[in-house]
């Protein structure tokens, strides 16, 4: 039988296993104080596929990227029970296959050269390779689809994580057929933080002749002593028990209803409607389930991440303008007007001011702010990404007197 045993702060908290209809079965140890996820509450009672649908939400999507990793690691199988033992994951968990922590005290911390990992930026973002292709010296795993991989910054060197030494960097190279690409995500992030939002501080770097968007891991924290502690986050598919396969089924009406849900759901809904709408206005039509996340305190509740995977993916014009969220069932946001806004606020539920208030406010800082942060970029993207923000608020801009200028 598949097994994998669960590690929080280096303590036990329970084991995924398979049960005897092959799907993936979990249960809390006596001692555990908190849950793991919103969608695996201590008192058992959950949907009988949460725990596989948590699992799988720590992977990548496609199957042939899971496949490479049961290569590199030597796993038995590209089961999520037998990539994840052993395994730098995201969030505060580890996996070991036996309840005892051993089998991971003996990985080493494996330097890695600046020349091994421009060769993987330029391989990976020409589709050449796989997200695991460095020889072995790492083991991590990333969810989503974008080709990307993880590094450590320790002692002012960057090394190849693992289960004992987690990362804390993620290294998105270019995309051939995206141009421009980390230039884009960066601009967008420092348009997000201009407006007034908390972002996971990021940066573009050269790694080679390429340049590579590199995130700080904000599921981890750098103690006094140079070693990295995991923080626990969980993002919103992970939190509502769907698979990876429905990320884009999730809708602001699910994730509004889990944040109400929780004690503290006024102040969550107030500063997750930031950034649904900042991503709604900035044309990033990618921001599905799995680009929200949640950090799980220890004593269970919850407290909202800083956006991340923040893109104006309308930059490209073959890329689709149809939202992975959609409100007051329109799904492109230059259709939207604040009308649209507060019938969806009324429709969940919600205080409208938290919604509409929003949409204001972040209109107004993106047509204040976007100029000046644009200017630092090259003049295509500056022009790109103006004419996509404009483009895609032509209808609320005029609505409420704003101009973008070029």
């Amino acid at each position: 039988m598949k097994e994998a045993y669960a590690w929080l702060q280096n303590r036990l908290v329970g084991r995924f296993f398979e049960g005897s209809d092959g799907a993936t079965r979990f249960e809390y140890v006596p001692e555990a104080s908190m849950p793991i996820s919103l969608s695996l509450p201590l008192d058992d009672f959950w949907q009988v596929d949460a725990p596989g649908a948590f699992l799988d939400g720590l992977l990548p999507d496609n199957d042939s990227e899971r496949e490479a990793m049961r290569l590199w690691f030597g796993a038995a199988s590209a089961d999520p029970l037998d990539l994840l033992v052993a395994t730098d994951t995201t969030g505060g968990l580890f996996f070991t296959s036996v309840p005892e922590p051993g089998e991971i005290a003996s990985l080493a911390r494996e330097f890695a050269r600046e020349k091994d990992i421009a060769i993987k930026v330029y391989r990976l973002g020409r589709g050449w390779t796989t997200w695991q292709s460095d020889d072995r010296r790492s083991r991590f795993a990333l969810a989503g689809s974008q080709g990307k991989f993880a590094l450590e910054r320790f002692d002012g060197r960057w090394t190849w994580p693992n289960a004992k030494h987690p990362s804390t960097h993620i290294v998105k190279p270019p995309h051939d057929r995206f141009c421009g690409v980390s230039l884009v995500e960066d601009a967008t992030m420092h348009l997000a933080a201009a407006c007034g939002l908390d972002v996971a501080r990021s940066f573009v770097r050269s790694f080679g002749e390429d340049q590579a968007y590199v995130v700080e891991r904000f599921d981890r924290e750098v103690c006094a002593d140079g070693q990295v502690r995991r923080i626990h986050v969980e993002d919103f598919t992970q939190a509502l028990g769907v698979s990876r396969h429905a990320k884009y089924s999730v809708t602001a009406a699910d994730a509004f209803a889990l944040l109400k849900r929780q004690p503290n759901g006024r102040s969550l809904v107030r500063e997750w409607a930031k950034q649904l709408v900042f991503n709604t206005l900035v044309g990033n039509c990618d921001a599905h389930g799995k680009n929200y996340s949640l950090y799980l305190r220890p004593d269970g509740s919850a407290e909202l991440r800083p956006l991340y995977d923040a893109l104006c993916t309308r930059v490209w014009q073959e890329t689709s303008d149809l939202l992975a969220m959609p409100i007051n069932s329109k799904n492109r946001a230059s259709e939207l007007s604040l009308s649209d806004w507060a019938a969806e606020a009324a429709a969940l539920g919600i205080c409208e001011d938290d919604l509409v208030g929003a949409v204001e406010a972040i209109a107004a800082q993106i047509a204040t702010h976007a100029p000046a942060v644009l200017a630092k970029y090259p003049d295509w993207i500056q022009e790109a990404m103006t004419t996509a923000i404009a483009v895609n608020n032509q209808q609320l801009f005029q609505e409420l007197g704003l101009r973008l200028e070029r």
